[in-house]
């Protein structure tokens, strides 16, 4: 079902990925996608956003808004529900790279994974990728992580790649648990 005839591989990070899931649930039923690299998806799961202040990103500046327009609260939700990304994964079915990070102000841990447990690709063809820290700096450990990362994208993305040499190649990175983030040696 999914091959190199099918040349459309769409790579998104943090805003971006949440476009890129919205995009490819609009193609989804064409089948058009060929593979999808998420980094750190934001605009998902907006009833825990809002119920649980945050500091940073798209989340701060929604709640912000609502709290100086609660009169707008409602309308405001509906059409949030319109662009929560995790309603959208719900649609793709291809196979998906994401990279989720444990602590990030920006997109928070609960919201990024329920974009990643939504999508409807079978299980076996989706790989998580943990990082420690998304949008800020966790250290030189965590910045290879992110790079590391950036290299299992280019493969994955690569029509000549297929997907059971890219698990044989990159499994044991995709399977590690979370680095030691005080520890350069564990990227």
């Amino acid at each position: 079902k999914y091959g190199p005839e099918m040349d459309i591989g769409i790579r998104g990070e943090s805003f971006g990925a949440g476009l890129a899931v919205i995009a490819a649930a609009q193609i989804a039923q064409h089948d058009a996608v060929f593979r999808l690299a998420l980094g750190l998806p934001t605009l998902g799961h907006w009833g825990w956003r809002l119920d649980h202040r945050t500091t940073a990103g798209a989340g701060a500046e929604v709640g912000a808004y609502i709290r100086a327009n609660e009169g707008r609260r409602a309308s405001v939700l509906e059409s949030l529900r319109l662009f929560d990304t995790a309603i959208h994964a719900r649609r793709i079915r291809c196979p998906v790279l994401c990279k989720l990070a444990v602590r990030d102000d920006v997109v928070p841990a609960p919201t990024a994974a329920s974009v990643f447990n939504a999508l409807s690709t079978d299980p076996g063809l989706k790989w998580r990728y943990v990082t420690g820290y998304g949008h800020f700096d966790g250290g030189i450990a965590n910045v290879r992580r992110h790079a590391l990362f950036e290299r299992l994208v280019a493969d994955f993305l690569d029509p000549a790649t297929d997907l059971a040499s890219f698990h044989e190649r990159w499994g044991e990175a995709l399977r590690a648990s979370q680095p030691d983030d005080d520890d350069p040696e564990s990227a």
